[in-house]
Formats: structure tokens, C-alpha cells, sequence
């Protein structure tokens, strides 16, 4: 559920604040800093091969260009900030070329009641709010986390298969039309896409393709058909069993 939205991602200085109930995300990465406040329960946070559990007042924080994803084994009620570097310069630029040794860390109580405040409390927030609040995370993950030098061609990589996939996940891509527009062997990007997703690339597509299918699903307006083809399945049965193997049902159950 959006709660707040400061511009768009085209802006130089924007922010997004969401609250989601059993919080699931396919594995993503994008230009911003990513914050997820664990209000009830616990969540996964994947991170290439890491795989951390944020429980109720806990955070974890995102860098930008960081492939991430979120599971919830039971139940939760997060509440998320997707936030431009701008809105945090200087530490974006102290942590410049390297990346939290782990994501997930403790919320003080101070913390938490100024997050609260700012996001949940109905009033909104404007940008020096917003900016006391993203430092104050900064500071608090600094506190706790060590940092660690990063692979920055690893990510470059990642962006580019992954910005692929963005781009052309309505049509009939796959592995090997991958590989030709990125130029590497489709063998090597399989290997590097598993290491670095948890997953092979049919099955990142596939939820990929799913997820945007459950938006159109609760928005209405076209057929399970439609809904199909706009996602870039080649048939309704592809569609139905890609469905019912991420979702537990198939896309007609799930619009009722």
C-alpha cells in the first residue's frame, strides 16, 4: 500500500514509502537506497548469496545497485522507503565503492518513533524530514554494520542482465537472447546469473512476468488472456502453470 511519495525515480532528489503485509519481492536492484522497517513478524532479506532474517523492530538497509529480494516465512507488516543517495550525499559518498558487511540491524527505540512519526502517523513528512530520518538510519547502520570493499564489476553485470530483462520481458527472450545482446557465452552468464540470483534465469523471468501479472490482475480491465500476452507468455497454459507454481493458484482463483 503506497503511503508517500516525494517526485518520481526520474527526479534528482525522490523518495517512495510503502507499507506491504506479508512482504514478497522478486529478486531486484535499482539506483536508490532501500530501507525496510520491520514493524510485525520477520522477513527475509536475500542478498546475492547472503540470506539475513530482520525480525520486528528490526531494519536492514539497501545500498544502490544491490540485487536484493524479500520473503515472509509466516507473517509481517514492513514498512519500506525507497530514497534517492541525494537525499544522504555525505554518506553516500563515505560509503562510496563498498557495501555493509549485512543488511539487517537493530532499530533503536529513538529511531523507530521518529520513523513512525514521519511515515505512519498520517501528517506526512517534507524533505528535511525526510533527510533527519535517512541520516539518522545512516548513522545507526554505521554504528552497527562494518563495511567491506565491493565488486563493481559483478554489478555492472547484474545491472545489465538484469535491465535486460526489464526492457524485454514482454517478448520471447531467454537465456541465449540474453547472452547475444550482452555478448557472453550463454554457459558462463547461466553459471553467473544462478550465483548471483539464487536462481536460473527462466525461473527470474517467469516471476518477474508473474508479478507484473498479479499488479494487472488487481487493477482490472483485461482478460486473463490479455494479461497473458501483455506479460510475454507465448500461451494461457505457460501462463497458468508459471502462475499456479509461484502463486498456489492460477490467475482466474486469484482475481476472484
Amino acid at each position: 500500500m503506497p503511503l508517500y511519495q516525494l517526485d518520481n525515480s526520474t527526479a534528482a532528489q525522490h523518495a517512495r514509502v510503502d507499507l506491504y503485509d506479508d512482504f514478497f519481492f522478486i529478486p531486484h536492484l535499482h539506483k536508490d537506497f532501500e530501507l525496510a522497517y520491520v514493524l510485525e513478524g520477520e522477513v527475509e532479506v536475500c542478498l546475492r548469496e547472503r540470506r539475513e532474517t530482520a525480525h520486528a523492530g528490526e531494519l536492514a538497509l539497501v545500498f544502490p545497485n544491490e540485487i536484493h529480494a524479500y520473503a515472509t516465512p509466516h507473517r509481517s507488516r514492513v514498512l519500506v522507503c525507497v530514497f534517492s543517495g541525494d537525499y544522504v550525499g555525505a554518506f553516500a559518498h563515505e560509503t562510496q565503492g563498498r557495501r555493509g558487511a549485512r543488511s539487517v540491524f537493530d532499530g533503536t527505540p529513538g529511531l523507530r518513533a521518529y520513523l513512525e512519526e514521519c511515515f505512519l502517523s498520517g501528517r506526512g513528512a517534507d524533505r528535511f524530514a525526510l533527510t533527519g530520518a535517512f541520516y539518522a538510519v545512516c548513522a545507526q547502520f554505521l554504528r552497527e554494520v562494518p563495511l567491506a570493499p565491493f565488486d563493481a564489476q559483478h554489478d555492472d553485470l547484474l545491472c545489465r542482465l538484469l535491465a535486460y530483462v526489464e526492457a524485454h520481458y514482454r517478448e520471447d527472450i531467454s537465456l541465449h537472447s540474453a547472452a547475444r545482446a550482452i555478448g557472453y557465452s550463454p554457459n558462463y552468464l547461466s553459471r553467473f546469473f544462478h550465483a548471483a540470483v539464487g536462481m536460473h534465469f527462466r525461473r527470474y523471468l517467469n516471476q518477474y512476468r508473474i508479478q507484473y501479472a498479479c499488479q494487472l490482475l488487481e487493477e482490472g480491465g483485461l482478460s486473463v488472456s490479455q494479461i497473458a500476452l501483455e506479460c510475454g507468455f507465448q500461451s494461457i497454459r505457460s501462463f497458468n502453470r508459471a502462475f499456479a507454481e509461484q502463486m498456489g493458484r492460477t490467475p482466474t482463483q486469484a482475481r476472484r
